[in-house]
């Protein structure tokens, strides 16, 4: 009857362990900060994964055009700078990208408007988007 009530015992807490574990790892994925869902974003432009890069903004698709220009720009490098708080669901971030375009290295430095929705950070404006 011991046995049952420490195997019991250690069981309960093994799952609160897990659970807590869940709980502190809640809000380290790559949307639940503006930096890390600019960075991620960023991350899938250079790897020109457009499937990912919709995942995270809130456009419904990505037009002919800017299509063309995934495929022959390259980001070299990116810093993702300070944020700047427009609302309690709304923000600026600041980026710098360095670039080559046609040969060309230069460097773009831009803010980009995020939006919070379910708890997730995504871009409501894309880099190089007219605003």
């Amino acid at each position: 009857m011991k046995r049952f009530a420490l195997l019991g015992f250690l069981l309960a807490w093994a799952g609160l362990i897990l659970l807590a574990g869940g709980c502190l790892s809640h809000g380290r994925g790559e949307q639940s900060s503006p930096q890390k869902t600019v960075e991620a974003y960023l991350q899938a432009f250079q790897e020109k994964d457009c499937d990912r890069m919709l995942q995270l903004s809130r456009a419904a698709r990505i037009e002919p055009e800017e299509m063309k220009l995934i495929k022959i720009m390259e980001i070299k490098d990116y810093r993702v700078g300070p944020v700047k708080k427009i609302s309690s669901q709304e923000v600026e971030v600041e980026v710098s990208l360095d670039m080559v375009l046609f040969g060309v290295e230069t460097v773009h430095t831009d803010r980009l408007r995020l939006v919070k929705e379910g708890g997730r950070w995504y871009l409501k404006q894309k880099p190089l988007e007219d605003k």
